[in-house]
């Protein structure tokens, strides 16, 4: 049979199999049409590899967990798929690093500004419920998901507006700083 190349990809002649990727672009056709695959690729994983995927799932299907169980805690409570919380998590974040930028905290400012970032995230929080999101409930439950999508977006924006999309990094109080 034929082999035709072309663009990374190894199309045999009469089939459908398409091969992609870089090991795969290394791989050749044996004169009967079987592949061949160096020694090199045919390695037997060793167990710190296993071990690693292993514990790399484990730590995505925890995160997942995580957020499941939040999401449903939360609707559980309130009847409200309100999918804000992230972002405003990282507004209270973006509220501590500009307070930590006026000037050096002591490990009770530090303490102080993670308490006063909370109540006013808490707050704007119930403002967004107050104003926004009781006037949607009438709607249904995916119009308020639509609209709490929203609200992430505009926050993300924003936070992006007024701190750039740069990683920051609060500073670390003096007292911890070890």
């Amino acid at each position: 049979s034929e082999n035709i190349w072309h663009a990374g990809d190894l199309v045999r002649s009469g089939t459908r199999e398409r091969i992609h990727g870089e090991a795969d672009a290394r791989r050749r056709l044996n004169g009967d049409g079987r592949f061949w695959l160096p020694d090199r690729y045919r390695t037997i994983p060793c167990m710190e590899d296993l071990a690693l995927q292993f514990v790399s799932g484990l730590l995505k299907a925890m995160f997942l967990f995580l957020l499941a169980s939040g999401l449903s805690l939360i609707f559980g409570v309130s009847r409200v798929l309100n999918i804000t919380h992230g972002a405003f998590y990282a507004l209270g974040a973006y509220l501590l690093l500009t307070a930590s930028r006026t000037g050096a905290l002591g490990i009770g400012g530090f303490a102080a500004t993670v308490i006063a970032a909370g109540l006013v995230i808490g707050a704007l929080g119930a403002v967004f419920e107050v104003l926004i999101l009781r006037r949607v409930y009438r709607a249904g439950m995916l119009f308020v998901a639509l609209v709490t999508f929203g609200a992430i977006l505009l926050i993300e924006e924003a936070i992006k507006i007024v701190w750039t999309g740069e990683m920051l990094a609060v500073p670390r109080p003096a007292g911890l700083d070890g």
